[in-house]
């Protein structure tokens, strides 16, 4: 896998008509503040990898997220036989989970009732399935694996030889980080987490992990990488504020139930 874990190569600047409307400018502010890396060319981007491994991989959310829709479009032109994995989960939640994630590294200072207002970018940002109709308009079905973030949580081992399997390596493979959580939401209220979350994004220590030999990427990653800390509980969603949440991704969580013929049966709407 690369290193950093997400190059966030093929997006490039947000394209903030192209996915659902955002009237927040701070919002519209904080997506323009997030510009992918293709601008550094091919060169940079196979520098990421180690070429002795015949199959190789990165996991960069930003690639399904709804304002970046030409993602789809440049890994198809780069890497056309690309296998792509798409991990889903409660549309509820992740709307949740993002705007605590957000909060915790400052980005986001505003209460639940207003920042989970169902047209936020927290909430749309959970808008999925146009993602996944694209990949396959591109690559075809069969190119595309469906895994939901609730499965692996549960079977961590079973859901990840589906996915080994289907990325054609040694689908036994297992490892004792397979039942490591990082980086948990709800317990990211320690100042230690946000002081670790601020130093991983300066742009020094970005150029040293990038710098730095193969083989030493991951120590640097891991000692800069935010722990869990105690949990915040000044980040509890009130009720109202999820009932609003499941009414307005209700229909998302049906159209990913069509396309997948899941049944998702442990989300919430």
């Amino acid at each position: 896998m690369s290193q950093p874990k997400e190059p966030r190569f093929f997006a490039d600047r947000v394209e903030l008509d192209a996915g659902p409307p955002l009237s927040d400018p701070d919002e519209r502010r904080r997506l323009e503040g997030r510009p992918g890396q293709w601008r550094r060319g091919l060169a940079w981007y196979r520098s990421l990898f180690d070429p002795g491994f015949p199959v190789r991989g990165e996991s960069s959310t930003v690639y399904s997220s709804p304002w970046y829709p030409s993602c789809a479009e440049r890994i198809a032109a780069v890497v056309p036989e690309a296998k792509l994995v798409l991990a889903i989960r409660d549309p509820v939640e992740r709307a949740i989970s993002n705007y605590r994630y957000e909060r915790h590294r400052g980005a986001e200072r505003r209460p639940p009732e207003i920042a989970l207002d169902p047209s936020g970018l927290s909430a749309q940002g959970s808008r999925l399935s146009g993602a996944l109709e694209r990949y396959r308009a591109l690559f075809g079905e069969q190119a595309v694996l469906v895994i939901v973030a609730e499965d692996v949580l549960r079977d961590a081992a079973t859901e990840m030889r589906r996915v080994f399997e289907f990325a054609g390596v040694e689908p036994a493979f297992t490892s004792e980080d397979f039942s490591r959580r990082w980086n948990v939401t709800a317990g990211m209220g320690s100042r230690r987490w946000r002081w670790n979350a601020r130093i991983r994004e300066l742009p020094v220590v970005r150029e040293l992990r990038r710098r730095a030999p193969r083989a030493a990427r991951w120590a640097i990653e891991r000692l800069v990488l935010p722990r869990s800390g105690p949990p915040d509980a000044g980040l509890e969603v009130p009720a109202a504020v999820r009932a609003r949440l499941c009414e307005e991704l209700a229909d998302e969580a049906a159209r990913m139930r069509e396309l997948t013929g899941l049944a998702l049966e442990s989300w919430s709407v």
